[in-house]
């Protein structure tokens, strides 16, 4: 029982934890989800092709959220307090992108084993 005390005080932690640094990120002020700020597509080729996988119409939103944000901060302005992405919201759909990647990342490696054992 203390074990499972203690390892649900520790999940606490790590949630609260977590809430802090979305908190301290910022991205949700201008309304962006965590996948919405991966490093420039262009500098990453899995990233690249993740994006390139998305359906149209997420592919259309994330577009629009980036516009919006890039608008914001040139402004130097965030959006209106009731605008800006929930820390829940954020856990539910802001990972959009991560099958992808992962999908992709898997892809690569597999293609770099191939690759390995057919150069001898």
């Amino acid at each position: 029982m203390r074990l499972f005390l203690a390892l649900r005080a520790k999940g606490q932690e790590i949630s609260g934890l977590r809430k802090m640094m979305f908190k301290l990120n910022d991205y949700h002020k201008f309304g962006l989800y965590h996948d919405d700020v991966y490093p420039d597509e262009n500098y990453n080729p899995v990233v690249q092709e993740a994006v390139r996988r998305l359906p149209g119409d997420v592919y259309d939103m994330r577009n629009y959220r980036q516009i919006r944000a890039f608008q914001l901060d040139i402004e130097k302005e965030h959006l209106p307090q009731d605008q800006w992405t929930a820390y829940e919201d954020d856990l539910k759909n802001g990972r959009y992108m991560q099958s992808y990647i992962e999908e992709v990342s898997k892809e690569l490696k597999e293609r770099e084993d191939w690759e390995k054992a057919h150069s001898r």
